[in-house]
C-alpha cells in the first residue's frame, strides 16, 4: 500500500526508521532485501516485499545524494545475511 503523505526518515548504520505523524516503522539492514538505485530514486526494499522510495529532491544537493547512496549501499552490504 503506497503512503504519499510526507515523512520523516532516519537512515543511518544500523537501519533506517520512518514516521508519519502518530505511526512509525523501523528496519535493521540485515532485515533488508535490498539496496537500489534508479533514475533519481533509492528503492530499499525489506525481506517482507514491502519497500521505502527515496527521491534524490529530500537531499539539499547531488554530493549529498551521492553520500546518501553510497551509504545505504556499504550499510546493507555489511549486514547482508
Amino acid at each position: 500500500m503506497f503512503k504519499s503523505k510526507e515523512r520523516t526518515l532516519h537512515v543511518g548504520p544500523d537501519g533506517w526508521s520512518t514516521q508519519i505523524g502518530r505511526v512509525s516503522g523501523a528496519r535493521k539492514w540485515s532485515e533488508i532485501a535490498s539496496v537500489s538505485e534508479s533514475a533519481g530514486f533509492v528503492v530499499i526494499t525489506s525481506k517482507n516485499g514491502n519497500a521505502l522510495v527515496v527521491p534524490s529532491r529530500v537531499l539539499p544537493d547531488p554530493g549529498s545524494w551521492q553520500q546518501f547512496v553510497k551509504d545505504a549501499h556499504s550499510w546493507h552490504q555489511e549486514h547482508a545475511v
